[in-house]
């Protein structure tokens, strides 16, 4: 019965990130079902196993942050502006209190019964690769034999219904790539670098590419035995490709600069964080200490951008976007669950990434996660690698227990 958990968690892994949006449920609504069902399956399982005394919950620090967390995520969401959407969720993301409350029972069963890491990698890395086929058969189809097909502005969507979301998702199995390496399966790691590069280029996703960079200038230089050469060497290095290339340049021009031309205004609509964050961050002062609830941003954005006194051209055309996330989790947290959930969620990352040092796999991938989330917004399959993560480093301090 462990074994078959064990299953159940593989192959929700591999299948999750490769559902595609149907005539009734779109990409995200139709993961969060999946997820909802497979893991209902296998906690009833392992339930049972509890009940029969053939599986023990040990109480580390850890389970009782995540648990502080969810709870938290209740009070915020009972107490919300909308309390059905917080706890339910609401369009397009799904990600209300009872996604939270299985992310939380996802990773107590992970942390129980263990899982191979070997036999992870190869699943996380074979979903990536499939995202990766579909997104590149995209692109061809787009780019070369100029088909109409499913897309955001100009770019593909994979699997994900946003270029972004899968994005995210190859980075994060790029740990898992280098655990194949270092398992001899040479092949594997070479094809996986190949297309999960193409994979991620074809995103056009430049958070993405420029933390590719990052990964690769020090996976260069990791054999160096002083942490501090390294540290400092990889930052000098990434710093002069970047000059190099013209990155630098065009993405402070496009960020922080472009946007605050009037005709730059005219022509675009102002969906950047220069003039999202500000107003995100005068709502979380109006309710700090709780927050609004989960999937309550779009109602606070509206709210507070009404009564803006600043009427920049920027104004008329925040107006009229949808704002559900701000594209930084923290940001996220503050306008969910207040000040008292972030910290819990900072104490809870603190905890993990000390355990999970010595374990260069779990600690990597947590690194990459946390980046990726103060920039970019989440899918389902986002929350669950972090809580994946939190499990198998939650099950590091049980094995030494027993």
């Amino acid at each position: 019965m462990i074994s078959l958990i064990r299953v159940l968690i593989l192959l929700e892994l591999i299948l999750l990130p490769l559902l595609p949006a149907t005539s009734q449920f779109g990409y995200e609504h139709i993961k969060i079902l999946f997820f909802i069902f497979s893991t209902s399956l296998m906690v009833f399982i392992w339930m049972v196993l509890l009940l029969q005394g053939r599986l023990k919950v040990y109480w580390t620090i850890i389970k009782l942050l995540s648990f502080l967390f969810v709870t938290i995520l209740l009070v915020s969401s009972i107490i919300a502006l909308d309390p059905l959407a917080s706890i339910t969720g609401r369009d397009p993301y799904y990600q209300g209190w009872v996604v939270y409350g299985y992310l939380f029972l996802l990773s107590l069963v992970i942390s129980t019964v263990g899982v191979d890491l070997k036999q992870l990698s190869l699943v996380f890395v074979s979903s990536s690769l499939l995202v990766s086929v579909v997104a590149l058969r995209q692109w061809i189809e787009l780019s070369v034999f100029h088909l109409q097909i499913p897309n955001y502005a100009g770019r593909v969507v994979s699997t994900f219904g946003q270029p972004n979301f899968y994005a995210g998702f190859l980075l994060f199995s790029l740990p898992f790539l280098y655990k194949l390496y270092q398992d001899s399966k040479k092949w594997w790691f070479l094809v996986g670098i190949l297309v999960t590069g193409l994979g991620i280029l074809s995103s056009q996703s430049r958070i993405a590419i420029i933390m590719v960079v990052i990964l690769a200038i020090f996976s260069i230089l990791r054999p160096l035995k002083n942490k501090l050469i390294v540290l400092f060497g990889g930052t000098i290095l990434f710093i002069i490709l970047l000059v190099m290339a013209g990155w630098y340049e065009k993405v402070y021009q496009q960020e922080f600069i472009e946007p605050n031309s009037q005709q730059w205004l005219i022509d675009n609509a102002p969906e950047k964080r220069i003039f999202i964050w500000p107003i995100v961050v005068e709502g979380i002062g109006k309710s700090w200490l709780f927050g609004y609830g989960l999937e309550n941003l779009n109602p606070v954005f509206d709210k507070y951008l009404k009564f803006h006194g600043d009427r920049t051209p920027a104004y008329y055309g925040i107006k009229n976007l949808v704002v559900d996330r701000s594209h930084n989790y923290m940001l996220d947290l503050l306008v969910f669950t207040g000040v008292i959930g972030l910290i819990i969620w900072l104490l809870l990352v603190f905890r993990v990434l000390f355990v999970a040092k010595s374990n260069p796999l779990l600690f990597s991938g947590l690194v990459i996660y946390l980046v990726w989330v103060q920039l970019q917004n989440q899918s389902v399959a986002h929350l669950i690698y972090f809580w994946l993560l939190v499990g198998l480093t939650d099950g590091k301090v049980v094995d030494k227990r027993e």
